[in-house]
């Protein structure tokens, strides 16, 4: 997994994805991987003085070593992420009130339509009547899918009331 592009993904942990990274990167800083696999919990902290010291570095190779390590992404999954994980909404939900148990159809997830009288008007005007089998197929076919989701609805309804204990 962690030979997968992009480089350092499947790490178990920050340093292990730069660690990555850098040994993949053939133009990286020749101090970098030092740094980041013998003082990671220093270069956490911000203890540089300390780095430096360990590693035998001038505070300016350091420095150098270090713009090459803020280049290097922490998260290198998250370029092929959406962001949020979006939420599933339910069909429904079931209310306790005072009488008893309440199945509450969540209107948000039921959609708002409707036939146009317009083209109800259509089919019975003589101007329209070349266009008559198109607009009554359609129409049809409208009211078929009115009528389907009456019947998803009530369905609905009728399914998770059927696993009600009476009360």
């Amino acid at each position: 997994m962690q030979s997968l592009e992009p480089a350092g993904v499947g790490a178990r942990n920050v340093q292990e994805c730069l660690l990555l990274q850098i040994g993949r990167d053939p133009d990286a800083d020749g101090s970098a991987q030092r740094i980041v696999r013998d003082c990671f919990s220093d270069l956490e902290r911000g203890r540089l003085p300390r780095i430096s010291a360990q590693l035998g570095m001038t505070p300016e190779e350091l420095k150098k070593s270090l713009r090459y390590i803020r280049a290097l992404n922490p998260r290198p999954g998250l370029a092929y992420g959406s962001g949020a994980a979006p939420y599933v909404q339910p069909d429904a939900v079931i209310v306790r009130k005072q009488d008893g148990y309440h199945v509450v159809i969540n209107e948000a997830n039921c959609p708002k339509l409707s036939l146009s009288e317009y083209y109800r008007n259509m089919l019975g005007s003589d101007e329209y009547i070349s266009a008559y089998g198109y607009l009554r197929t359609n129409l049809d076919s409208a009211e078929w899918l009115l009528r389907s989701l009456g019947k998803r609805k009530k369905t609905l309804q009728k399914v998770i009331r059927s696993g009600q204990d009476p009360i």
